[in-house]
């Protein structure tokens, strides 16, 4: 729009308005037309109808006000603008309706004066609109003069710049950004005008002359480049100004380096070449690398003829290109095949392993194009064939896939040796997490490499998790740097590294370890981290200081122990000597210390303890030797019992000798004297019993002999009653006298009587004569203590006299039973001690009837005695049916002084003297088998043979 003046000359002379690019509120003519003619007010109302339309319709911003800033005129235009209506803005002051607070001062400021010359000039100020949001309007305000109201107001036309204004902004902006994009290019940019004066440049473009751009502006390319008056041969920027197409090509500078010059053209709206854009580009280092490639082309096909691969290039649709004839070689098919597309890599992919192709390729789409899978492809015979592809993904500038280049490698050996490593690793990793103590491995950077099971529990993690942290990740840091500076000690000088430490394992407990770490190096001798082992050692600390305890203990234990303690090794030498064995033979250990046993000179049966020594050692089991004579410090011969043991070492081999032993001497008499007084009281016990059972038979072979005096002092009488009566008849007397007078002299002394009674009489008499000829006879035998030697004995017969001497014992409470071995072989025994045994289990299992029967009801228990050979040994059993041995006396029966009997029926030593007699004695076992309410056998084990019975026996 046109600027101009317009003047309304108030009665007053005051005031004039700008109408510059805003006669929207009149039409200027019109209105000084109308206002020259008052005389017609038709007219004039009509112009100001015209005018009230104009002011609605238009989109300028019009608002009239009093000179104090309230509003008597508000367009459309301000209602869509500000969200307020008319009839709310009418009346209200402008600028506490739309003036934001912030530039509440300036508005005011400008109604204080509203004929400032300064206020018809444009300005910008924001308004606040209903919702709160600010615009920014262009403003040019006047005062105008009303003749009806002969006052003025002041008016003001707007525009809204606010959108305008963001789009200024965005243009500044993004030519600030291309400013910057192409001054950050390493090209240089140049635009030129069609006599190749320089219009723009970038920085590289001033950077290369070394000058800033303002200095290159209006000056030629060819005298800045250059420094030639003309423009240079050849030059493309010239053929583009020539042609309007454009064009490129290369000059080498005064430096020798390589430029590329392309040239632009520049058109205007209506397509007029204008200018040409020059880029110019240093590509001396392309150029040298575009040579290096070539070069580095010819090398590569020469390398593919020699490496042993498939160097290839693919396309998406699975076709591919190989760039020699390998394929043949490796796979079989024919590379004419692929070439003609007849075949395609996709159609030989085992179909197993295509979605992991695919899915291997996509991720590196993803990625940064490059990728190595594996996986298995069909030989053209059919076999399957691992493939190693390596390959590198190569996209349109559309960003489309355009082809892949790589190589495949055979690998089915690699597979083959990578299954059996496999095997491998999980053999050693599966024996790594059978062994208890925590293993792990670290490079040499110190990052841990793995673990065995034990090293996870030990930290409370997985296994997985461990991998690729340092010891700073999984201790806490004083343990931490303690083993950082460990095994950067260990690394500076490789080899093993032992140390102990204290930590605190999953479960918050403090431990003692001990760790054991050692390098390991690379196939290439170079360092490639440490192995290492932890042991707890709080167990093992624990037991040493109780082990350092215990041998203090033991020490003073063995000083104080009544027995004789004699410790040999392995090679025989003493280490051990009590103070026992001190006392006993009178030398010190400071005096036997490491010397031979045989080199002291104890005076012993050093031929019997050596021979035990041997035995012990041979078998590895402990061996008893009772009555080693030997003399004692008072001169007097005096009796050893000694235990031999092997010391064993953790393999189970002998590794030493211990001997534990003591002078038996008092107690062998005191077993004599109880042995003695056992005998006494076992013959105590059947003195009245076999005096019974003599006295029966004694009674009635009395009473039977007495019967027998006075039968045959009858029969006496009776033949001189016979004498008499046959020398009293006459010669003459007939037979049949004789007879009546016989037999009335018979009839008359009862000899019937007599013939009768005599004969049984007598073998009663025998018998009873035979019986007790029988008592004496057991008697004698089961009395007779007989010589120390051992002799055959036939053990049937002992068992029968002991039935018979104890049968007063038995025959009121049990029958006694016996199944005897015919052939029982003989025992080498002691006879008197051994029928000492039988006649205490004999009475023990009568008493243990006795106790449960009902004699006045005349019932009567069983005891049976069998006899058997097993083996080696013959077997005594001794079975009753009494009541059994309770569950909790069964560990005691043996012990000596042991009773169940009432005081004054039992000494408690009969058991007791059985088990010695049997088991010292005799070499033998006594045991035993009862069950609560059905009795008790006892069994006896006697071993048979030359050396039955030897005093030296193995103990279990």
């Amino acid at each position: 729009m046109t600027a101009s003046w317009y003047k309304l000359n108030p009665p007053d002379g005051g005031g004039t308005m700008t109408g510059e690019s805003h006669a929207l509120l009149l039409s200027r003519k019109k209105i000084l037309k109308n206002l020259r003619r008052a005389q017609l007010p038709a007219e004039l109302e009509k112009t100001y109808q015209l005018l009230e339309a104009l002011v609605e319709t238009v989109d300028c911003l019009l608002v009239l006000t009093e000179l104090d800033g309230r509003i008597v005129l508000f367009n459309r235009a301000c209602e869509e603008l500000t969200g307020y209506s008319r009839q709310e803005a009418l009346g209200r002051n402008i600028m506490e309706l739309l003036a934001p607070p912030a530039w509440k001062p300036v508005v005011e400021g400008r109604f204080a004066d509203p004929f400032a010359p300064e206020l018809r000039l444009p300005q910008e100020n924001p308004w606040r609109t209903r919702s709160g949001e600010e615009r920014l309007i262009e403003w040019r305000c006047a005062p105008v003069w009303s003749p009806v109201e002969q006052r003025h107001f002041m008016l003001g036309a707007g525009l809204d710049i606010t959108d305008r204004r963001a789009a200024e902004e965005q243009r500044r902006q993004a030519d600030q950004e291309k400013s910057l994009i192409l001054d950050s290019l390493s090209e240089m940019l140049a635009y030129q005008d069609l006599g190749h004066r320089i219009v723009w440049a970038n920085r590289a473009a001033a950077d290369s002359l070394g000058l800033p751009v303002e200095e290159m502006l209006g000056r030629t390319c060819h005298e800045l480049w250059r420094q030639r008056p003309d423009p240079c041969p050849n030059c493309p920027l010239r053929k583009v100004a020539a042609t309007g197409e454009p064009h490129q090509g290369e000059m080498v500078n005064a430096a020798g380096r390589i430029w590329e010059i392309r040239g632009y053209p520049v058109r205007d709206g209506q397509g007029q070449l204008v200018g040409v854009l020059q880029i110019t580009q240093d590509v001396t280092a392309l150029r040298k690398a575009e040579f290096d490639v070539r070069k580095k082309e010819r090398e590569f096909f020469t390398l593919v003829g020699n490496i042993p691969a498939m160097v290839f290039r693919g396309y998406i649709d699975g076709a591919i290109d190989f760039y020699d004839n390998r394929i043949e070689e490796m796979l079989g098919y024919r590379k004419e095949d692929f070439d003609a597309r007849r075949l395609t890599w996709m159609d030989i992919i085992k179909p197993d392993d295509l979605e992991g192709v695919k899915e291997v390729f996509l991720q590196a789409l993803k990625t940064d194009r490059s990728y190595v899978r594996e996986y298995r492809v069909r030989h053209a015979r059919g076999r399957p064939v691992w493939i190693e592809e390596r390959s590198r993904i190569f996209l349109t500038p559309e960003g489309k896939v355009d082809f892949v280049e790589g190589v495949f490698y055979e690998i089915t050996e690699k597979k083959r040796l990578e299954e059996i490593f496999q095997d491998q690793f999980h053999f050693l990793q599966t024996l790594m997490d059978t062994i208890p103590s925590p293993i792990f491995f670290k490079d040499a950077a110190g990052r841990y490499l793995g673990g065995n099971a034990a090293f996870a529990r030990y930290l409370g993690r997985d296994q997985g998790e461990i991998v690729g942290k340092t010891v700073f990740d999984l201790y806490p840091p004083e343990s931490a740097e303690l083993h950082h500076r460990m095994d950067q000690a260990l690394f500076e000088r490789p080899g093993v590294k032992v140390y102990e430490s204290q930590v605190q394992d999953a479960e918050g407990r403090v431990r003692e370890v001990e760790f054991r770490k050692a390098t390991f190096t690379h196939r290439d001798g170079s360092l490639g981290g440490l192995v290492g082992v932890i042991l707890d050692l709080t167990d093992q600390k624990r037991r040493e200081a109780a082990l350092r305890r215990a041998h203090a203990d033991m020490k003073q234990l063995m000083g104080a122990l009544p027995s004789i303690l004699i410790s040999l090794s392995g090679d025989g030498f003493i280490i051990q000597w009590n103070h026992s064995a001190e006392r006993v033979f009178g030398l010190t250990s400071r005096e036997v210390w490491g010397q031979p046993l045989s080199d002291i000179g104890l005076n012993w049966d050093e031929e019997r303890v050596a021979q035990g020594l041997a035995a012990a050692w041979e078998t590895g089991r402990p061996l008893r030797l009772d009555d080693v004579a030997y003399r004692r410090r008072d001169g007097k011969d005096g009796f050893l019992g000694l235990t031999l043991s092997p010391i064993h070492d953790d393999e189970g081999k002998p590794a030493g000798l211990l001997l534990l032993g003591a002078d038996i001497t008092e107690r062998r008499i005191l077993q004599s004297q109880l042995a003695q007084a056992q005998k006494l009281e076992s013959i105590g016990q059947l003195a009245a019993g076999i005096a019974h059972e003599i006295n029966t038979p004694i009674q009635y072979v009395g009473d039977n002999t007495r019967f027998l005096r006075d039968a045959f002092g009858e029969l006496t009488q009776t033949l001189e009653k016979l004498s008499s009566f046959l020398a009293g008849l006459p010669p003459e007397t007939a037979l049949e006298r004789v007879r009546e007078g016989w037999a009335e002299i018979l009839q008359e002394a009862d000899v019937e009587y007599f013939l009768q009674e005599i004969p049984p009489a007598l073998a009663q008499s025998l018998e009873g004569v035979e019986r007790v000829a029988r008592i004496v006879r057991a008697m004698k035998d089961f009395s007779h203590p007989g010589a120390r030697e051992k002799k055959a004995t036939d053990l049937n017969r002992a068992l029968e006299n002991t039935i018979t001497v104890a049968r007063n014992e038995w025959k009121y409470a049990a029958d006694v039973v016996t199944h005897f071995e015919a052939d029982l072989p003989l025992v080498q025994c002691l006879p008197g001690e051994m029928n000492q045994v039988f006649l205490n289990l004999l009475v023990n299992a009568a008493h243990a009837i006795g106790d449960v029967v009902d004699r006045d009801a005349g019932e009567k228990g069983v005891i049976t005695v069998t006899t058997r050979t097993d083996g080696r040994f013959v077997e005594v059993r001794v079975a009753d049916s009494g009541p059994g041995i309770p569950e909790e006396i069964r560990g005691k029966i043996f012990d000596p002084f042991f009773t169940t009997k009432e005081v004054g029926k039992g000494t408690g030593q009969g058991l007791a003297i059985a088990y010695r007699v049997i088991t010292e004695q005799h070499g033998g076992s006594i045991t035993f088998d009862s069950e609560a309410g059905r009795g008790a056998t006892f069994i006896l084990r006697l071993p048979v043979g030359e050396n039955a019975g030897a005093e030296d026996r193995h103990e279990d």
